[in-house]
């Protein structure tokens, strides 16, 4: 905004006071914007601006030079042009906070050997790790909640991830339980434990729970 406003009056102020926004208006928007995170972050991000600003001043001034139109002359139509530019951030900002919504993230009730747990899940539909000997669906625990259940891994599974294929160990047993969504509960299911801690939550359910 504070950008936004320096652009729109920038044609009507004086020359000396032109001179003065072009002097002081990236290191006052930077530190603004990035109030308290150290002296080389500010640097760095002071040049990123200046650097994008000319990048896009050289472009209005070719536009300007191939279309043969003044754009400080032209005020509504650098308004407009303005106008665009804000309304585009608007929507892609949406469209990111729209897809954090999409996160499903949940309370469930799991049963662990004998601990009754109740832990925030992930239901994520792209989870489709199954137990290649039982055919079970296998759940994954996050390793501040699941090293306490090392000793009692019997055997690994093998886990495709981004980064290749590692291999987290395997809890097996007949007594597990699973609460989950509006009813659902089931115990045919295995548990593997992470070797990560997970942010937000520490259960990544399987795709047929979701």
């Amino acid at each position: 905004m504070l950008g936004t406003g320096a652009a729109l009056g920038y044609p009507f102020v004086p020359k000396h006071a032109q001179f003065i926004i072009n002097v002081i208006l990236a290191p006052l928007i930077v530190l603004v914007m990035g109030w308290g995170k150290g002296i080389r972050r500010y640097i760095f991000s002071v040049l990123v601006f200046a650097g994008v600003t000319f990048a896009i001043g050289g472009a209005a001034s070719a536009i300007g030079h191939l279309t043969g139109l003044d754009l400080v002359e032209n005020f509504t139509l650098a308004v407009v042009g303005l106008g665009v530019l804000f309304i585009s951030y608007i929507i892609r900002q949406a469209r990111l906070f729209s897809l954090k919504k999409r996160v499903n993230v949940k309370k469930v009730k799991i049963k662990i050997f004998d601990e009754n747990l109740e832990l925030t899940a992930l239901f994520d539909t792209g989870n489709r790790l199954t137990d290649s000997i039982t055919a079970k669906p296998v759940v994954v625990l996050s390793r501040r909640i699941g090293e306490r259940f090392e000793n009692k891994a019997e055997r690994d599974i093998a886990v495709k991830t981004v980064a290749g294929e590692a291999r987290l160990k395997l809890l097996s047993a007949d007594d597990f339980e699973l609460e989950y969504g509006d009813g659902g509960k089931t115990s045919q299911f295995l548990i593997a434990l992470s070797k990560e801690d997970y942010k937000g939550y520490d259960l990544i359910l399987h795709s047929s729970f979701c």
